[in-house]
């Protein structure tokens, strides 16, 4: 594939994302080394939030795994849109926003 061809590739990919509702994306990032960190952002779909999450600098390459979370709130400032190397803190920031997010669906 050309780079003309992907570049329409990625825009036909990222129009289709556009009448997507907008929902958290937690997006994973590894590479041959292992695990290189976690971001959270809001998009429309997955190819937006990982363009967002370079366009953050909270993109260090690699592959990506990513996962749509329709949640209520928004996530700690500390992982909204940064890079999250440290394991141990990417586990109490995501706790802490599920306790929030499941106190504000409890609170509805």
């Amino acid at each position: 594939m050309t780079d003309e061809e992907r570049q329409k590739r990625i825009a036909e990919f990222l129009a289709k994302e556009a009448s997507e509702p907008e929902l958290w994306w937690y997006i994973s990032f590894a590479d041959e080394t292992g695990f290189l960190g976690v971001t959270i952002i809001r998009a429309r779909g997955m190819a937006t939030a990982v363009r967002l999450s370079h366009a953050l600098g909270a993109n260090p390459g690699g592959q990506t795994l990513s996962h749509a979370l329709d949640f209520c709130v928004p996530p700690p400032d500390a992982i909204h849109g940064k890079l999250v190397k440290d394991k141990k803190m990417i586990d109490r920031l995501c706790k802490e926003w599920v306790r929030a997010h499941d106190a504000a669906k409890a609170s509805n």
